[in-house]
């Protein structure tokens, strides 16, 4: 985990169940990877953060995000050669003036309205022809959504996640996909969130009671054998 903090290793502890990948049954799920969560237009909050106690170093995220969207990247590509579903979640209101929005996001203060630069994933991994792209305006991705309807409707029961916040969204979203029923692979150098401390946490508390841990050149090796 680039020299922060701990990484959870699933051989050392495992009370869940290992999951078994399939191009029929399987998907790729990218949170949030969008305009709005890039490190120049996080800048401003980590520091109010860091100010006010809560997270330690404001430059964490900074210094990971290049490498999770590399690794993302890496993921989406061989998903795609392999032929597994590659779909998105995106921070994004329905309307102009956020009144849809969850309170969760009002109280925030979060609003990317539609066309809005900040709701656009990032280039580097916009969504293939036909791949399915779906709103929120709530930490998890099943919040507001059709997320789960698409799922049961194209037959995917194991999700492998990548994203931000890993101690917001992506927490959120993997805590519902298993009270849903789904096999969730979360990999661990694939996310990011505002501090190594947080990171490690949430990577703990999920990979203990909720979902498999993994990194990415493991998640790759998985794909590779398909």
């Amino acid at each position: 985990m680039e020299g922060h903090g701990l990484e959870v290793r699933n051989e050392a502890w495992k009370p869940l169940p290992k999951l078994a990948l399939s191009r029929e049954t399987s998907a790729l799920l990218l949170i949030d990877m969008q305009q709005a969560f890039t490190p120049d237009r996080v800048r401003a909050e980590a520091e109010r953060r860091r100010r006010a106690g809560i997270i330690e170093d404001a430059r964490y995220y900074g210094e990971r995000w290049p490498a999770v969207v590399d690794r993302v990247r890496s993921l989406q590509a061989r998903c795609r050669q392999v032929g597994i579903e590659v779909l998105f979640l995106r921070v994004q209101s329905m309307t102009a003036d956020g009144r849809d929005r969850g309170k969760g996001h009002k109280n925030l203060g979060i609003h990317y309205p539609p066309g809005s630069p900040e709701a656009e994933i990032l280039a580097e991994l916009s969504p293939a022809r036909d791949e399915i792209v779906l709103s929120k305006t709530a930490a998890s991705g099943f919040t507001g959504t059709g997320l789960h309807y698409v799922l049961t409707n194209i037959g995917i029961s194991t999700l492998i996640v990548v994203g931000v916040m890993t101690s917001a969204c992506v927490e959120s979203t993997v805590r519902d996909a298993v009270d849903l029923g789904y096999g969730v692979l979360l990999v661990q150098d694939g996310c990011c969130t505002w501090s190594s401390q947080l990171q490690d946490a949430t990577v703990r508390v999920l990979g203990a009671s909720f979902c498999r841990i993994v990194t990415a050149e493991e998640m790759l090796s998985q794909l590779d054998n398909l």
